[in-house]
């Protein structure tokens, strides 16, 4: 997916954008988080920080993802990072919807499911 090298004046990451299967946009930013040795990602459109509950929503009221269970709540893979931000997607359009967010089953990364 096209990205674009940017910086939010504290972190140097990539802005991208997911049009999920439900036809919903998410502009995202993925960075490199030195204290946790971990990507993260925040999202930057549609700003849904502090309207979606934290936990149902895997949001965190900054608008950062909540991606795993560990501290600092990302994966020291940036390809790993990239591909659980596609599928928060859905599972934010999914709770947007009414429905429970899909992927609570494997945020450790274990595989099993």
């Amino acid at each position: 997916p096209p990205s674009v090298k940017v910086s939010d004046g504290t972190y140097e990451g990539y802005s991208y954008s997911i049009t999920n299967r439900f036809g919903d946009k998410y502009d995202l930013f993925i960075y490199y988080h030195p204290t946790f040795s971990v990507y993260r990602v925040a999202l930057v459109s549609p700003r849904l920080g502090g309207e979606l509950d934290v936990h149902g929503g895997h949001l965190y009221t900054d608008g950062t993802l909540c991606l795993t269970r560990r501290v600092g709540s990302g994966y020291p893979s940036m390809e790993e990072t990239y591909a659980k931000s596609a599928l928060w997607t859905l599972g934010a359009s999914l709770y947007r919807r009414g429905y429970g967010f899909q992927f609570n089953i494997d945020q450790d990364g274990d595989s099993r499911a």
